[in-house]
């Protein structure tokens, strides 16, 4: 008896790992945004200022460099081909754990629960329904299509919209889509809903505030200070033209990681002939983007660095910068002996003072 009486303690003490699994809290997601699909279920879906239709705006850039310029945010961008927020479709992918063949979907703001019922009261101000709440079908492979990003910008609450593309900060705004497998009665339990976030991000990053000190070398070393205020940056870009005008800069094949502060650019890569100048500028991308890195928000160009091409003589360049030469020379170009010339006549006073011993 004792026996059997065990045997049922063990098997109740072991149903609890039997346990269903279905409480917990759905995972849905944007898989693509304008046919561009995420590649990466980490990465933040964003919808920049190209979907938007706006043209990203960076800031001034600050009023640093250590040359004659260095304010930035004078210049312009490459020309992108802008969408509107009507024409800009997106799709979501559900949780498999609990599909069905339509869903109810609402929108809230970054901290929103409209899982709960009192804050889907329009009171609250927090959540709304997209598209009235009407119910959209799922499609195969557990995707929601035929949705726009229009559906995120029209639902409000007394007027007031949750979603906007009027303005967000550098690092974008954060909102939720609700996906309820059933129209949301009371408070919904988690295994019925699931989230899918996205930001919405307009604001391209600032100018960068290069060193804007004219260079005549034959290699140009740009360099630039820490972004202020921060923003997601992905990468540095570079420009150049014949003239000191943003305007008129046509992009380089050349980019820099996000922890640079500064990149040398060939007078080969500016197809520059001895003597001929021209201007540098640096611009950064942030990190709104789906697949296409160049698709993000670009800001303004920086202030122009003037370069001009001087091959070397002898061994080093006319600024005295031997760095870069294989064999040092005696003089330099300011008249002042290098460290060669010592070294020259170190040795030849060890050789004199050797045939003197003989």
């Amino acid at each position: 008896m004792k026996r059997l009486l065990l045997g049922v303690v063990l098997v109740a003490g072991a149903l609890p790992c039997f346990a269903s699994t279905s409480s917990a809290q759905l995972v849905d997601a944007i898989s693509s945004i304008d046919g561009d699909v995420f590649v990466d279920d980490a990465q933040t879906r964003y919808f920049n200022s190209r979907h938007c239709g706006v043209s990203g705006t960076g800031g001034s850039g600050g009023t640093g460099g250590t040359g004659t310029g260095g304010a930035g945010g004078s210049g312009a961008v490459a020309a992108l081909t802008l969408k509107s927020p009507e024409d800009t479709p997106f799709q979501i992918r559900l949780d498999q754990s609990n599909t069905s063949s339509e869903v109810i979907l609402w929108i809230g703001s970054a901290g929103a629960e409209c899982n709960r019922e009192a804050q889907r009261e329009v009171n609250a101000a927090v959540c709304a329904p997209i598209r009235a709440a009407e119910p959209i079908p799922v499609a195969t492979d557990f995707l929601v299509t035929g949705l726009f990003l229009q559906d995120l910008l029209d639902p409000n609450t007394e007027g007031n919209p949750i979603a906007t593309c009027d303005s967000s900060g550098l690092q974008g705004t954060e909102y939720k889509i609700f996906v309820f497998r059933a129209a949301p009665a009371g408070d919904v339990a988690p295994e019925q809903y699931g989230i899918a976030s996205f930001r919405i991000d307009v604001a391209a990053p600032n100018a960068p505030v290069v060193d804007t000190s004219p260079q005549e070398q034959t290699n140009f070393q740009i360099t630039w200070q820490d972004p202020n205020p921060v923003d997601l940056i992905q990468f540095w870009s570079f420009y150049a033209s014949s003239e000191d005008d943003p305007t008129t800069a046509v992009r380089l094949d050349i980019r820099a990681p996000l922890s640079a502060r500064s990149q040398t650019i060939s007078s080969g890569s500016l197809g520059l002939a001895e003597g001929e100048t021209a201007y540098i500028f640096v611009s950064a991308f942030d990190q709104a983007f789906v697949s296409d890195e160049t698709d993000a928000n670009e800001g303004e160009l920086s202030e122009g660095v003037m370069a001009t091409y001087v091959a070397v003589e002898g061994f080093c360049a006319t600024t005295g910068d031997c760095s870069a030469c294989s064999v040092s020379p005696m003089i330099l170009p300011n008249g002042q002996p290098s460290a060669g010339l010592w070294l020259f006549a170190l040795l030849l006073a060890v050789f004199v003072a050797w045939r003197l011993r003989r």
